[in-house]
């Protein structure tokens, strides 16, 4: 149970930064539709995680200037944009303080149109901790 509160918290930060800044100088922002997020432990306490956001865009853009905080290190293996069958790529950069700014390649949204933003990860950050119980090896978060 624990796991899961730790993840809402962390993963709650994240929505509340894509949503509530501005992603481009004179844009709007975005109106958040969905928030999914699936992580999976690793052995050594750290996560996998498939982040998905979905939003309505009032205005247009072709990147993301600052998404997180997330937990350090984090190691991004895969971003893309998705919307209406199209799929692009998306390039994350470190934007400093555990923050991150994602470009879309190829690909720039338009008002009134919803996307989903897909981003793959690995966190180092110890989620959990072993233990063990009647002899068993159980992982404890």
């Amino acid at each position: 149970m624990r796991f899961r509160l730790c993840g809402k918290r962390f993963f709650g930060a994240c929505i509340l930064l894509a949503v509530y800044l501005p992603l481009s100088a004179a844009a709007d922002p975005v109106e958040l539709l969905e928030e999914d997020s699936q992580a999976f432990l690793q052995d050594n306490g750290g996560m996998d995680v498939i982040y998905s956001l979905t939003f309505r865009d009032n205005e247009g853009r072709s990147a993301i200037r600052k998404i997180g905080p997330f937990y350090e290190p984090v190691h991004f293996t895969r971003g893309l944009i998705k919307s209406g069958g199209r799929t692009a790529r998306a390039t994350i950069k470190d934007a400093g303080g555990g923050f991150y700014r994602v470009d879309f390649v190829a690909f720039s949204t338009r008002a009134g149109e919803s996307y989903t933003l897909e981003l793959h990860y690995r966190s180092a950050h110890r989620f959990a901790d072993p233990t063990a119980r009647a002899g068993k090896q159980l992982v404890a978060a």
